[in-house]
């Protein structure tokens, strides 16, 4: 898929005048981030911890100095089993960014981007209880964000570049959860939340930069 993309980005910038970059960024959230208020225990990223490595592509014009760009946010399968439950979490997050460029006055070895971005994002929970007295969970967290993003790249070469930017979000979100106890009646098994989060996470990203 990833080579079908870069095949096709070359030939629509062979066409079109535009540059494609493939990125990498890794990102360092600034503030604590926690995906559900319904989870039990601490699912998310504590204040200036790492939150692992997503890629990226963006189509850059030429002359009007546009850009476009798509970046796999988060893809995430996994499952933890301890004496207590067996715990599966699937994660999935896009962002598309569009946004402007602006050349430094120093023969273009670095320049300034700024952009606006729209992420949706996508992150569920499954519990089995392995205990008696236990009863399996659900719990889903489902919405979007739309964030200002700032960023400065600095040109190592005419292939490699480095760069830096930090998004500003506001986040719209809402959470599922879900506990199957007979006990309950079907209203009280089942909680709807919905939030509405200024800088809910904060990710300052650093990314390697390949020119096509």
């Amino acid at each position: 898929m990833l080579l079908w993309i870069t095949s096709h980005s070359v030939l629509y910038g062979q066409k079109t005048d535009t540059t494609t970059f493939i990125k990498l960024y890794s990102n360092f959230y600034l503030l604590e981030k926690f995906r559900s208020p319904l989870v039990d225990y601490n699912a998310g990223y504590g204040a200036f911890e790492f939150g692992g490595f997503s890629p990226a592509i963006q189509w850059a014009g030429k002359k009007e100095r546009k850009y476009h760009e798509l970046e796999l946010s988060v893809l995430s399968f996994k499952r933890n089993e301890d004496e207590i439950r067996i715990l599966k979490e699937k994660e999935f997050s896009l962002r598309y960014e569009f946004g402007k460029r602006r050349l430094s006055k120093n023969g273009g070895k670095s320049y300034w981007q700024r952009g606006w971005s729209l992420r949706g994002f996508v992150y569920e929970t499954d519990s089995e209880p392995l205990l008696m007295s236990g009863f399996p969970k659900f719990e889903g967290y489902y919405g979007f964000s739309f964030s200002y993003v700032p960023r400065y790249t600095v040109r190592l070469n005419s292939r490699f570049n480095v760069e830096a930017n930090l998004v500003l979000g506001l986040s719209i979100s809402a959470v599922n959860g879900r506990t199957d106890n007979p006990a309950l009646t079907e209203r009280q098994k089942e909680q709807w939340l919905f939030s509405l989060d200024l800088l809910d996470e904060l990710p300052l990203r650093l990314g390697v930069v390949y020119r096509l």
